[in-house]
Formats: C-alpha cells, sequence, structure tokens
C-alpha cells in the first residue's frame, strides 16, 4: 500500500480504522466517593467532586445486591489490608481484624476491596498475624445479582489531571517541560526516524493541542506534519444495569465534545513513511471511585503517518476541522451499538492543496485525537473511543491526477468481560464517517 500511487476510498478507510482501532494507555485507578455497604439491596450514594475541588457533579445513582458468595471491604475497613500487589493481585489481611468484621476469606469467595480489587480467592492461607489471599479475575456479576448504577463525571482539563510517563515504556517519552502549576506540557519522541513533539495547555475549560512531526534525511528536512487545534471540557455519562446476575445495559457517552483542529502535511523527497503510533501514556487522566468501583478516563493521542514521496516529489495538503459532537457506546439487548451524533462539523481547505513528481505519489496524515479509553477495576472497559482526522495528496501518472482528500470519522472498541460473560457479535463499532474531496485535477476518477 505504501508504493501505491493513490490509496482508493477502500484503502483510505483501513487507514482511519488503524488509527481508531487501537486504544490509549490506562493508569493507576484511584480517586474518591461515596461510601458502601453491603447489605444486599441496599442504596449506595454520594458526590461526584473534581480533583481541583471546583466542580461538582451530582450524586451519583447506585442500587446494588450483593451476591451471598461476595466478600466486601468497605472504605471504613482498608486499614485491614496491611499490604498488596497490584501486578500479581496478592493481598495480605489483617487475620484479627478480618475475623471481627466477619469478612468470609475462603477459597472460591469473590474479593471486593474498595476502590482497589474485583477478584475470586484463589489461596487463603494463614501467616502469622495476616491472612495472604492469592486471586484471579472476577467479573461484576459475580459480586453482584442486581445493580443499577448511573454517574456523570465532568472531565475538565485541570493540571492534576495531567498524565506522566512512566517507566519501561517501549516507545519512551521524555517531558522537555513539565510546569504542572501552569497547565503547561511538552512531551517528545523520536518513532520510525520522526521527531515528534506534543505540546498541551490546560485552561481547566479547555484544552489546546499542538502535535508537530518531522522527518531528516541526511539533516534535511523532508516532510513535516503539524495538528494544531483545541477541544472544550466534555461530560462523561455511564449507566450499568445488572439483573438476575446478567449485563442488561452498559453505556458511556462523552457529551460536549466541540472544538478545533488544523492539519498540515508537507513532504519532499521524504520516500516511504510507515507511523502507526500511539502515545504510550495519557496526556490526561481522570481517575474516580463511582460507590466501590474504581474507574478512570484517560485522553490520548494517536498518530498515523503513511506514504511514497519520490526524490523528485512533493506534497501539500492542509484542512482546518470544526465539530461539536458527541461520542458514546452502548451495549443492549446483546450487541453494541453507537449513541454518539456527529452534529455540526465543518471542513474547509486551508492553504494550497498540491502534488507534484515524475512518478507517482501518495502523502497521508492522521491523528486519533481526543482518543478516549476507560478502565474499571484497572482492567480496560473501553480500549478506544475517539474522533480521527484525516488529511490525504496523491498524484497517479497514468492517467494524470491530482487529489486531495479529508476524511473525519469516531469509531469506539470495548471489552465488556470486566462486567460479566457477554458474548459480542462485534466488540467495535463506527459511529461516523464524513469523507470530502479537497482537489481534483486531472483526469481523475469519480
Amino acid at each position: 500500500m505504501l508504493a501505491s500511487a493513490k490509496l482508493s476510498g477502500d484503502a483510505m478507510r483501513r487507514l482511519l480504522v488503524l488509527l481508531v482501532a487501537a486504544g490509549a494507555c490506562g493508569g493507576d485507578s484511584t480517586g474518591t466517593d461515596g461510601g458502601a455497604s453491603s447489605d444486599g439491596g441496599s442504596g449506595i450514594d454520594g458526590s461526584v467532586v473534581g480533583v481541583d475541588g471546583g466542580s461538582v457533579d451530582p450524586p451519583p445513582k447506585v442500587q446494588v445486591t450483593w451476591s451471598p458468595n461476595a466478600t466486601f471491604i468497605d472504605q471504613p475497613q482498608l486499614p485491614l489490608v496491611t499490604a498488596h500487589d497490584d501486578v500479581k493481585h496478592v493481598y495480605t489481611i489483617d487475620a484479627a481484624g478480618a475475623k471481627a468484621a466477619s469478612l468470609d476469606l475462603s477459597v472460591g469467595r469473590v474479593l471486593v476491596i474498595y476502590g482497589m480489587a474485583l477478584r475470586t480467592i484463589k489461596t487463603s492461607t494463614a501467616m502469622g498475624s495476616s491472612v495472604v489471599l492469592t486471586t484471579d479475575p472476577a467479573a461484576l456479576t459475580d459480586a453482584l445479582t442486581k445493580a443499577d448504577i448511573e454517574w456523570q463525571q465532568t472531565l475538565a482539563f485541570n493540571p492534576a489531571n495531567a498524565g506522566v510517563p512512566e517507566t519501561g515504556m517501549s516507545a519512551p517519552i521524555t517531558i522537555d517541560d513539565l510546569m504542572v502549576s501552569q497547565g503547561h506540557l511538552v512531551y517528545t519522541t523520536t518513532v520510525n526516524g520522526i521527531d515528534i513533539s506534543i505540546t498541551i495547555d490546560m485552561a481547566g475549560d479547555s484544552l489546546t493541542l499542538n502535535l508537530v512531526g518531522e522527518k531528516k534525511i541526511a539533516g534535511k528536512s523532508v516532510g513535516k506534519f503539524t495538528a494544531t487545534g483545541m477541544i472544550s471540557k466534555m461530560v462523561s455519562q455511564n449507566v450499568i444495569q445488572i439483573d438476575n446476575g446478567m449485563v442488561q445495559q452498559w453505556s458511556h457517552v462523552d457529551n460536549g465534545l466541540t472544538g478545533n483542529l488544523q492539519l498540515d502535511l508537507v513532504a519532499a523527497g521524504s520516500l516511504d513513511d510507515a507511523l502507526n503510533f500511539t502515545v504510550p501514556i495519557p496526556l490526561m487522566k481522570f481517575p474516580l471511585v463511582v460507590a466501590f468501583i474504581p474507574t478512570e478516563v484517560d485522553v490520548g493521542c494517536q498518530i498515523v503517518v503513511m506514504g511514497h514521496v519520490p526524490a523528485d516529489g512533493s506534497v501539500m495538503a492542509h484542512a482546518d476541522f470544526a465539530f461539536d459532537s458527541d461520542l458514546g457506546l452502548e451495549y443492549a439487548n446483546h450487541s453494541l451499538s453507537a449513541m454518539g451524533r456527529v452534529g455540526n462539523f465543518t471542513v474547509t481547505p486551508n492553504g494550497v492543496n498540491q502534488t507534484a513528481s515524475s512518478g507517482a505519489v501518495t502523502s497521508n496524515f492522521g491523528i486519533g485525537f481526543p482518543d478516549i479509553s476507560v478502565s474499571m477495576f484497572g482492567g480496560s472497559l473501553v480500549g478506544s473511543i475517539d474522533t480521527a482526522f484525516l488529511v490525504n495528496g496523491t498524484y497517479t501518472p497514468m492517467p494524470a491526477c491530482l487529489s486531495a482528500d479529508t476524511d473525519f470519522l469516531a469509531s469506539g472498541k470495548v471489552d465488556l468481560s470486566i462486567l460479566g460473560r457477554i458474548a459480542l457479535g462485534s466488540s467495535s463499532v463506527l459511529l461516523w464517517e464524513k469523507k470530502m474531496p479537497v482537489l481534483r485535477s486531472g483526469m481523475c476518477p469519480p
């Protein structure tokens, strides 16, 4: 595909599917929320407060009935958990305290620890004054026979929510400038010979992104792509409904994805490019404990550059996108469906769109932003739900055709196994796709 003269409509679609298929990386799930009771059928409530202490969301709606096989360590009992390994999922519990609290830690029980764990006890071993538990995975339906849980979370872009690199990443990110208190971060990395710089500025109600990628050959710049724009804060709406130990409904909607993005692509003799890079850390992280469930919404970014520009070839492609959309997914009636809306959007060609070469040329630049992922109990729930933007410039000599195109789409991918045993016909769904040709010159096909 890289050596072909022109990406067909189907090939462009495949490129964008690549762009939106992968999820952004998650992180540790921590936060604060209302308490919980282990009594069957009890209500659990509490206010949801933003980490900056400013934005206050309405109290979540939580009604649950616990399975008789569930052991729940509530927030006031967390001191009984004297040690925990969140990688190996091993938990050390104070034996005397567990006995006083009538906590059943026998093998086969479903262990729920407030804001921390949802596991099945594999072994339970007395060691001195403690009980050491090794565990296997569990689902929410193993712990709850009935649940009606709804909550809202405002995703405001405050410095306290900025993502921080972790050690041991395969594609390291270097922070050149980390001024969290001012809400300004610069991430840099090099992938496949392309230098990438991502600058974000957080203003609470909005986030500004400035992405620059540059490829050099023998010290000379032969390709450059940029993405500049902003998005406004969003409001996440979430629903989980369980009945008779089965998931009846789940939904996640990010309302108010409003913003703009300008894409610019310039290549001159850049030869072959093949970059599909997901920034290995979230740009923003929004942890929250809902009742007893630790959740986290992450906002990331993915970049795709593909093309073939020979030594005497050049490509210039530009476009401005403006959008006012909602992103959403819903599971109900044993199937996954889209809940989002494309809303009002415009695509405006910006500057000169042109391609020149003695032979075939194609160059494509796409970005998935915001790339939103959702985790629960540290496990992936929404691998990715995002908007993706693409600009493309091509030239074919036989027949001679100059063309440039844009694409604006949204897609989502889920893994609902943390909720329960769900058989999905498809784990991904396309919310929308809007293609627009911006240049046709010569004997171009329809």
